[in-house]
């Protein structure tokens, strides 16, 4: 039950973690996330109709500011109702939720008018934190340096664009599989916008993904690398099959690509 707006507000936060994770170990609710939701944010009504089959009653607190009511969740639930509701920041915060490295005790997360507050803990550290906004966005993440330099087969997981569900992405090593991510990540931004580390900076920048900057990536870094590309096709038939249609497309209808276009056919037949 969503806790009483007169006893919350005045809770210190160590009555509120006793109240929500206790109410989190009467559910049988292992590693619990503690969702917080503003009453006047559409994003927050949303992912409360998701978890309690009701409608989110107004609640302001004394002064007026935005209140809603806590509720707790599993992991894969409250990450499948952010990916619905709350745009890039949901994407955000649910990719950390499924991410098996965190190996958090429980999570924290606020949904309110301006974004979405995330907050992992373990051993009573935060292990991971992150403020967003509800702007649809797709991301590439560099993996580390030891991955891309492992000579080994390899693989990760990735998600691209909001509608896409995570999917292992393969390689003959650790470069080849970050390859594919790379134009994976890309073709599923398409035809909106990538956050991609600035060549000069390393910051992240705001990319438009346009038809003439996909053919010209795959000229300059994969016409001598069709497995990369074979796989980039394989992961994204999976996630998002009209976008893997969309890349075989573009190769064959652009003459400089149409060997490297029939290089991905011929992988993709024996894959």
């Amino acid at each position: 039950m969503a806790p009483q707006p007169e006893g919350t507000w005045t809770m210190s936060i160590a009555e509120f973690l006793a109240r929500y994770l206790q109410e989190a170990k009467d559910k049988g609710i292992r590693t619990p996330v503690l969702c917080v939701l503003s009453s006047t944010c559409d994003q927050a009504r949303a992912v409360y109709g998701g978890l309690t089959g009701e409608p989110m009653p107004p609640v302001t607190g004394p002064g007026g500011e935005e209140y809603g009511p806590t509720e707790v969740a599993e992991p894969a639930q409250a990450a499948r109702l952010l990916r619905e509701h709350c745009g890039g920041g949901g994407l955000l915060a649910a990719r950390h939720l499924e991410n098996p490295d965190l190996s958090a005790d429980y999570y924290f997360v606020a949904v309110a008018c301006d974004g979405i507050r995330f907050g992992a803990w373990k051993d009573g550290e935060k292990v991971a934190q992150g403020v967003w906004g509800y702007e649809p966005i797709a991301l590439f993440e560099a993996p580390p340096e030891s991955f891309v330099n492992n000579p080994e087969p390899s693989m990760m997981v990735v998600s691209g664009s909001e509608s896409a569900r995570p999917c292992r992405v393969f390689g003959a090593t650790g470069l080849d599989a970050m390859q594919s991510v790379v134009l994976l990540s890309m073709v599923s931004a398409y035809p909106g916008f990538i956050q991609w580390p600035d060549p000069e900076t390393g910051n992240p920048a705001r990319l438009r993904v346009t038809p003439e900057l996909v053919r010209d990536m795959l000229l300059a870094v994969y016409t001598k690398a069709p497995d990369q590309v074979v796989e980039a096709v394989r992961a994204l038939k999976e996630a998002e099959p009209e976008k893997a249609d969309w890349l075989m497309k573009l190769m064959r209808n652009h003459p400089p690509l149409l060997e490297l276009y029939g290089e991905v056919r011929r992988g993709l037949s024996i894959a």
